[in-house]
């Protein structure tokens, strides 16, 4: 069934198209379908849970180890 559809979709493009048109619309077509393909990739991501801290906010780190606190600013005299 599909075979015979293609085949005469296929004949249709190849005798009332122009190249130029047949390239534009095997595009669009495959621009659509990675379109589709990431908004199913970004509905899969946003469904699985994020993983919670076990003990509440931790304090910020450098390159593995805890980051000390700044120089507090001076009062102009």
């Amino acid at each position: 069934m599909f075979g015979l559809f293609w085949e005469q979709f296929k004949e249709f493009l190849e005798s009332a198209v122009p190249f130029a048109a047949q390239a534009a619309l095997f595009y669009l077509i495959v621009r659509f379908a990675l379109a589709v393909a990431g908004l199913l990739l970004d509905l899969a991501a946003s469904t699985v849970p994020q993983p919670q801290p076990a003990n509440g906010p931790q304090p910020p780190q450098v390159a593995g180890r805890p980051a000390r606190p700044g120089i507090p600013e001076r009062a102009s005299s």
